[in-house]
């Protein structure tokens, strides 16, 4: 990471928000038990009051002390403040002189005596308790500390210390805690969540989780180490915000308050004790073996006792523990002093150790980037095998550098592939089209196939995926079938044809010639990669899930054997059963999966992935009437897949912006992000996408107040998706609920659900059937369907048509009352079925509140007493439930509430 020189603020050009006091976040425990141990709850005399805050520098010691004697002025309580220092430390009763002024040491024969005094003094005149506060208290002289203990022995005040972990405290103050005579309380850096909370309270505006997951890392959840990194971020222009976007560029301020703070911290440290440090900044995490002889062991265990360095354990069995720095900056803060020579020289101790080890595709590529940045000149087989793994795991600047340094010392072919494919993976396609363009000779001639496959897959990955050149892409397939012949290339060749079929919109021809690939014990594992993602994804599109699920679980079996390709066959497996999921309308499933996924996925791996994981979530809202909360998962796809390069998908993730727009009833913004999308290279010429740029238009036309053209332009276009019958059937069922006759659509529809076997679209066939029929009890019966399906505005949708078909009475009450709790949780998506003279009861928050848990079974006592109110004001708003539901019974309105509130 580049260091960006450090220099004074400028309020000026920071934004208002920044320069406030920032919140308390993700401090509500330990406040709480702070604020309960300075409350004398117990008799006088007995048990612990107040007490010794413990914590790392930066952690926000000092700021709770503060919010809990703001507590404690509310309790009646005088608050005294009191500050340990170095220099203080050298003066006698220094730190806490200013509490008492008119008493002096030099007055009184001895300590005690003085105790006495001090804290007679110290007394408020209405001799109520007060509460002395000491921070930093393991600066305190030897006096100052004795009389801290004594104020507590006696409880002439309740005592509050904090001490910074890993620094060595005055014996008294060690026995406040150790003694029972105030509580201890341990405090921690602040965990992901409650660090990105902060983060996103002090910032505002769009935040992308990768975002959050790179500023903890390099803040180590700090409360003082994020609000200084941030304020010297923005002001250094690292991190920006445009047009509401959070955006860093990776560059690691050094803040003046951070510097002159662990600068202290390291200045007190011996050389070898630095140097130690600065090796692990430059090489962690390390190895026991690697660090002990790269680093004097003493040292490290010195460092280890102050909390500047953490042995921690491995994260997978049979791995070795590590070395790490406690905190990132205290690492950039020991760079920082170093020259160039030294650096180079650490860097080269580092290479030269471990050049001794037997080393894996990781241990190879820190290696390698090590020798290169001491200057020196790597084997070329280790900078190939480096730059292999750097592809790997997504480090596709690394890989790049490696790849580079390989051909410039006349690596062959296999070096330009790799790093065409680093090239690809960061979206710099022409460049990697151009590299591999110059090579193909070389390459279709080389005699290792491993390398013409590769060759020929970065190839198409770089025309037809990259830059959209499908003629290109197909060209260059034909130059491979002419020269090479061998049953491997063969095979190469045609799971890449079926990616063409694929996204043509033909689907099932491309899964055949996929299948039979997969199919072929022969093939190699890169083959057999990319034909089950073809064939995966082929059979997913067309409603095909459980043959899909049998093509994943051969992807994870791939994947569980490792090399080079697991990542990328578990990250395709979990991605399809994704897709499978939103194509047969498990919502809840896909967001479960979705989250369980991308937290593991943010720390390590690609924009592409992390776009695609996003982009599903936002798919996965809009499927579930949530046009506002999928436009925040769309952006956040948008930024990630743009990032990448890959234009065709960033084109698709567009067009499902455009929709949330439209659907929220921005039609002008939505037509201008349908237009954006629309001027990518590639834009709906794939047809994974193609669907989501034909609803936009509907809803665009919808949103403008053109229904009837809205739905006859879904029921056009559906006749494009006859290979693919889900998106098909969506598109019919759209067409309905904009106002098509469902005398026209049903038959259509139950011929979409028959050429496939998504429930999803079984259960669209059904409800159109219903419509058709006017069958009042079946759309009811439809509409619970699809609410446990999770689509809930065609749920309220069919429980408002099941409402007009009943026109009256009870039924009709609850039919109606249904749909309005449902469209409720569909963030304000207007529903197509019921005219505006339709009045649809609404309840209020409390009414829904007594409702859900009457519907649970709970008396109106127990609800009285969960609620906090009396039980007539329960029996009062049941009977408002009661007349606007048009039930008679609790036991009716679980029927008419649902399962549960939604989520």
């Amino acid at each position: 990471m580049s260091l960006v020189d450090r220099g004074s603020r400028r309020e000026g050009r920071l934004p208002a928000r920044l320069l406030s006091s920032w919140p308390l976040v993700g401090r509500e425990r330990e406040l709480a038990m702070l604020t309960e141990a300075i409350t004398p709850s117990a008799p006088a005399g007995e048990g612990p009051l107040g007490a010794v805050v413990v914590a790392p520098a930066g952690t926000g010691k000092t700021r709770l002390a503060r919010e809990a004697s703001k507590v404690a002025g509310g309790f009646g309580l005088t608050t005294h403040w009191a500050v340990g220092t170095s220099s203080a430390s050298l003066i006698p009763y220094g730190a806490l002189a200013h509490l008492a002024p008119r008493v002096s040491p030099s007055n009184y024969a001895d300590a005690v005596s003085f105790h006495s005094a001090f804290i007679t003094s110290l007394a408020p005149e209405d001799r109520s308790l007060p509460l002395l506060v000491v921070d930093d208290a393991q600066h305190l002289d030897a006096g100052s500390a004795s009389l801290l203990l004594r104020i507590a022995l006696t409880r002439a005040a309740v005592v509050v210390a904090t001490v910074r972990a890993g620094e060595p405290v005055p014996d008294p103050i060690s026995a406040l805690w150790r003694d029972g005579l105030t509580h201890r309380l341990d405090m921690k850096p602040l965990g992901h969540s409650d660090a990105a909370a902060m983060v996103r309270s002090a910032l505002g505006g769009m935040i992308s989780e990768p975002l959050l997951h790179r500023l903890y890392d390099v803040t180590g959840g700090s409360p003082l180490h994020i609000r200084e990194f941030i304020l010297a971020a923005v002001e250094s222009g690292s991190l920006t915000n445009r047009d509401g976007v959070w955006s860093w560029d990776g560059g690691v301020p050094l803040p003046t308050r951070l510097v002159d703070a662990v600068g202290g911290r390291l200045g007190a440290l011996s050389e070898l004790e630095r140097r130690a440090l600065a090796v692990l900044a430059l090489g962690e995490p390390l190895e026991p073996r690697l660090a002990e002889y790269a680093c004097d062991r003493q040292a490290l265990i010195t460092l280890e006792r102050s909390g500047m360095v953490d042995r921690v354990p491995p994260a997978h069995e049979g791995h070795p523990d590590s070395y790490r720095l406690g905190h990132p900056l205290v690492g950039e803060v020991a760079l920082a002093g170093l020259t160039s020579e030294e650096r180079r020289q650490l860097l080269h101790t580092l290479a030269e150790v471990a050049s001794r080890q037997l080393l894996d595709g990781p241990g190879r590529l820190r290696l390698a980037c090590w020798q290169l940045d001491a200057g020196e000149r790597p084997e070329t087989e280790t900078l190939l095998s480096a730059a292999e793994h750097a592809n790997s795991v997504f480090a596709f600047e690394e890989a790049i550098r490696l790849a580079e340094a390989a051909v410039e010392q006349d690596a062959d072919v296999s070096a330009t592939v790799l790093l065409a494919a680093a090239l690809n993976g960061l979206g710099r396609f022409r460049e990697a089209a151009d590299r591999l363009a110059a090579v193909e000779e070389a390459a279709f001639g080389d005699a290792r196939v491993d390398v013409r496959i590769q060759y020929l897959d970065c190839s198409f990955v770089a025309l037809y995926h990259g830059l959209g050149a499908d003629d290109e892409a197909e060209a260059l397939l034909d130059r491979f079938h002419e020269r090479c012949r061998d049953p491997h290339s063969r095979r190469h060749d045609a799971t890449l044809r079926a990616v063409l079929l694929l996204e043509a919109g033909h689907p099932r021809a491309g899964a055949d010639l996929a299948l039979e690939v997969l199919q072929d014990p022969d093939s190699l594992e890169h083959t057999y990669l990319v034909a089950g993602e073809a064939a995966g994804e082929a059979l997913i599109l067309m409603g095909e899930s459980t043959q899909a699920r049998a093509v994943h679980a051969q992807l994870r079996s791939l994947a569980a054997g490792g090399g080079p390709f697991a990542p990328r066959a578990r990250r395709t497996s979990d991605l399809q059963e994704i897709m499978c999921q939103l194509q047969e309308g498990q919502l809840e499933q896909a967001e479960n999966l979705i989250r369980a996924n991308y937290t593991q996925w943010v720390p390590g791996y690609d924009d592409v992935t992390l776009g695609m994981a996003a982009f599903g979530l936002g798919k996965m809202q809009l499927l579930r009437g949530r046009p506002a909360s999928a436009l925040k998962e769309l952006r956040e796809a948008a930024a990630c897949l743009h990032r990448a390069g890959l234009d065709g998908t960033f084109a698709w993730v567009l067009a499902a912006t455009a929709v949330a727009e439209a659907r929220l009833g921005d039609s002008g913004g939505a037509a201008d992000t349908l237009a954006r999308a629309r001027r990518m290279p590639i834009a709906e010429q794939r047809s994974r996408g193609r669907l989501d740029f034909v609803l936009a238009d509907v809803f665009i036309r919808a949103a403008v107040g053109d229904s009837t053209g809205a739905a006859r332009m879904a029921l056009e276009h559906a006749r494009d998706f006859r290979e693919l019958p889900v998106y098909q059937a969506r598109l019919l069922h759209i067409a309905m609920r904009l106002g098509a006759p469902a005398t026209r659509v049903a038959p259509l529809l139950a011929r979409s659900a028959a050429a496939c076997s998504s429930p999803l679209a079984a259960l669209l066939a059904e409800h159109a059937a219903m419509v058709q029929a006017e069958d009042a009890l079946g759309l009811d019966r439809v509409s619970q369907q699809l609410e446990r399906f999770g689509l809930r505005l065609e749920a309220a949708e069919a429980s408002a048509t099941a409402a007009l078909l009943l026109r009256s009475g009870p039924a009709a009450d609850r039919a109606r009352a249904r749909a309005a709790r449902l469209a409720a949780e569909c963030e304000g998506v207007a529903l197509t079925q019921l005219s505006e003279s339709e009045k649809i009861p609404v309840l209020t928050r409390r009414e829904r509140e007594v409702a859900h848990l009457a519907a649970a079974g709970l008396s109106s006592p127990a609800i009285a007493e969960r609620l906090v109110v009396s039980v007539r004001t329960v029996e009062s708003h049941l009977y408002q439930v009661f007349a606007k539901l048009g039930v008679r019974h609790r036991e009716e309105i679980a029927a008419v509430m649902g399962d549960h509130e939604g989520d």
